[in-house]
Order: C-alpha cells, then structure tokens, then sequence
C-alpha cells in the first residue's frame, strides 16, 4: 500500500505521485515500476528494473535501478541532473562551470568521454571519435584508421592532424612532422627526408624567434646531439649573429654566454655593419672586412 503522505496514480508498470501537502521542496515523480510503499521506501511493482524523473525544488533528476523483486526496497541511483540555473550534471548531482552554463560529465574513478559515431564510423565501443578525462589529462581521438582531426576557424580549415601523426598547417596534406605553407602557394616540391623534419613552404618562408626579456638574450637557432651543441644565437648585447659550439654539461645551458657548457666557442660573427669576423671576437676597424 501506498505512503499517505503521497497522492498518486498507479497503473501495472509505473506510478505518478505528488506529495499531498502543497507548499515549497515539494515533489512530483512519473516512476516506471516503483511506488512509494507505508514505509516510505521507493519499492518495486514488478521483478525488473526501475527508474524515474523528478521535478523538486526546480530541478529535474532522472535515476535509474538494477532489477530486483516485486516489493522489494530500490537503491535509485541519480544519472543525470539538470539544476534550477540551467546547468546539467551527467554523473554528478551539483553540476558546476567557471562561468555561464555548461554541460558537466563526472565518471568518478573511471574515465569520462564523450564519444561521436555516425553510419561511417560505425557503433562499436570503439569507434568514431572519443574526448576523454583521464585522471588529469585530457584525451581527444580519431579512433577511425584513416580519420584526421582538423581545426577551422571562419568556416576555413586552419590545422589538421592526419592520420600518420603530421601536422600541417594551411595545408590538409602536410608531408612532414610539421608542415607549414602560405595559403597562397601551390607547391609541388619532394624532399628526400620531408618525413624527419619541418616543412616551411611560402613565397617568403621564416622563422621568427624574439626574446621576451628587454634584450639580454637573443634568439637562437639550435642544433644538439647528445651533448653537443651547434648554434647560430642573435647577441643583443654585441648586436651580431653568433655562430656558437660546445659540450653541454646539464640541460639548462645557456648558449647566448656559455653557461653549462665545456669547450665553448663563438666560430664566427656577423655585425649589423656586416663585418665577418672569423675565430676572434674584436671587431674589424675598417671596411665589411673578414677578420680572423
């Protein structure tokens, strides 16, 4: 029998009920077989599973519950939350964001995805594309063998991710690690080792390095295998283009002084008047001489 402090309407596999006394933090609940029995326990009207959805303090929860026995008590469990300021808790009852309204998923200790499938991809569990939390990282996968990842912004792809691991960059057939090409160009060139390197492709192509500090350092472009260094290095301080080695002897060497390095020589420099000097660090006294 029914909880008196509950109106309701019971058919052979659900319920509706209303608490009967009117007034606020009051409920209403359409449950599938489950009714609310003289000990106020959520009970089930037949052996299967149960769930419902409730409205109370204006919020809408839908819970569910494994099968269990006619007349038994149901554990209900709340799946998914949508609260009175709009936003909506999948796994979590109190769905909270940094701003504004937001879709919240918690999977607890498990990880957390959100999976997108369609005719192509088909329906497994592995399949179509998946963004996952994984304790405090965050996964995005094409799990299609051949499906890429791009970025678009004005309606224009901008990035993509293919299916080999390139990167290109205005370009959707990047033929290195990175790949990067003015829009503009229609470039057809092979590179013998395109597959181990960065690809630039522009009528101009550049790299721009800059320091952020008030010109101490300089940029520097840097070669290392294993210990050893080769670098060309923009010196603010002399106003010359480097070209730097040595033997590094920890990982925070510093190539524009020398710091952590043995063995450190500055090979060549170029001044902003254009002199070269060769082996040696005093400038040349006249004309854009070579001085070594």
């Amino acid at each position: 029998s029914w909880h008196s402090s509950y109106d309701a309407i019971q058919g052979a596999n659900f319920s509706l009920v209303n608490d009967s006394a009117a007034g606020a933090s009051k409920a209403v609940t359409l449950a599938y077989n489950a009714y609310i029995d003289s000990g106020n326990a959520w009970t089930y009207i037949n052996a299967d599973e149960a769930s419902n959805i409730q409205q109370y303090n204006g919020q809408i929860s839908f819970a569910t519950a494994a099968a269990g026995s006619a007349d038994a008590d149901i554990t209900f469990s709340t799946k998914m939350t949508i609260l009175n300021d709009g936003n909506v808790g999948i796994g979590t009852t109190s769905p909270t964001v940094a701003s504004g309204l937001g879709l919240v998923l918690n999977g607890g200790s498990a990880q957390t995805r959100i999976a997108l499938k369609n005719s192509t991809t088909g329906d497994a569990s592995g399949d179509g594309v998946q963004f996952a939390l994984v304790s405090d990282d965050l996964l995005i996968q094409n799990r299609e063998s051949a499906g890429v990842i791009t970025f678009q912004t004005g309606d224009a792809e901008r990035m993509r991710l293919d299916a080999s691991g390139n990167v290109g960059i205005g370009t959707a057939s990047p033929i290195s690690p990175l790949h990067v090409e003015n829009g503009a160009q229609s470039l057809s060139h092979s590179y013998a080792y395109a597959a181990k390197g960065i690809s630039i492709e522009s009528d101009e192509p550049m790299i721009q390095l800059m320091a952020e500090d008030s010109g101490t350092h300089g940029g520097s472009v840097l070669w290392r295998y294993g210990a050893n260094v080769l670098a060309i290095h923009a010196n603010p301080s002399t106003d010359t283009l480097d070209f730097v080695s040595g033997v590094t002897s920890a990982n925070s060497f510093d190539v524009h002084s020398g710091g952590n390095m043995s063995g450190y020589r500055r090979s060549m420099s170029i001044g902003a008047d254009g002199k070269v000097l060769i082996g040696t660090a005093e400038a040349a006294t006249v004309g854009k001489a070579i001085v070594m």
